[in-house]
């Protein structure tokens, strides 16, 4: 994880509503925030930005989550940034949580904003 003070988190979805209500949840709670709603665009942020945190849908219209984490994998940069997968491809009952210590979290679609805050918070404790 990145130093605490930097409280970045990266949200990618195609859904512009998703990304909204996200974003707006996450500001409220201090966190500074930006979006891409696809893939090529999201690395690009990415790169910029550095993020400690990248929300990310696994399904994008250009390139999908996992190729946009795995081109991340492959700079220096933003290897280390954790990702939280995002997905309507599995159950809730798949979903893998992990610890602040891992890198990649994947979550089932739809997420509830408990369910966001709760996952976004663990990566800052």
């Amino acid at each position: 994880m990145k130093e605490k003070h930097n409280r970045k988190v990266l949200i990618v979805d195609d859904c512009i509503e998703l990304v909204e209500l996200f974003s707006s949840v996450l500001k409220r709670q201090k966190y500074e925030v930006s979006a891409a709603t696809r893939g090529e665009e999201a690395v690009d942020v990415a790169q910029k930005e550095r993020p400690s945190l990248i929300i990310l849908d696994v399904d994008l219209p250009d390139i999908d989550g996992r190729a946009v984490a795995a081109r991340l994998a492959e700079d220096d940069d933003t290897s280390g940034i954790p990702i939280v997968f995002l997905t309507g491809l599995i159950r809730k009952s798949e979903e893998s949580l992990s610890s602040a210590r891992l890198k990649h979290t994947t979550l089932s679609k739809p997420i509830t904003v408990d369910e966001l805050l709760r996952v976004v918070d663990s990566y800052f404790i």
